[in-house]
């Protein structure tokens, strides 16, 4: 997968907390049940510093179902390459299509 070099959504901040908007809806809620699932999204990444990196939510809850234990899978390329061969578990379907990645850009 090779991950674009422009259209990433920039952080915003609120005081002293960055915020991205496309990290907003990472996950489904379901109003009969109260439980967060992941949603079916891989993010591109590209750090303040100019590197990348894809990002896939996997979980919320702790062993026993308490909220709060985050879970991801993510591949960083420190050398500021742009592919992401061999993340198959976070770039492809299950048939073997490429995902999309969704652009987002981390600021610290």
């Amino acid at each position: 997968m090779q991950l674009p070099d422009t259209g990433y959504v920039v952080d915003q901040r609120r005081g002293d907390t960055p915020r991205n908007r496309l990290l907003e809806d990472w996950y489904y809620y379901s109003w009969t049940s109260h439980i967060l699932r992941p949603a079916d999204r891989t993010y591109a990444v590209r750090t303040a510093d100019g590197k990348y990196a894809v990002l896939r939510s996997l979980g919320y809850y702790c062993p026993g179902g308490r909220p709060g234990c985050v879970a991801f899978r993510y591949r960083y390329r420190g050398d500021g390459g742009r592919e992401m061969a061999g993340l198959e578990a976070a770039g492809r379907l299950s048939n073997g299509a490429e995902r999309t990645a969704t652009p987002l850009r981390i600021d610290r």
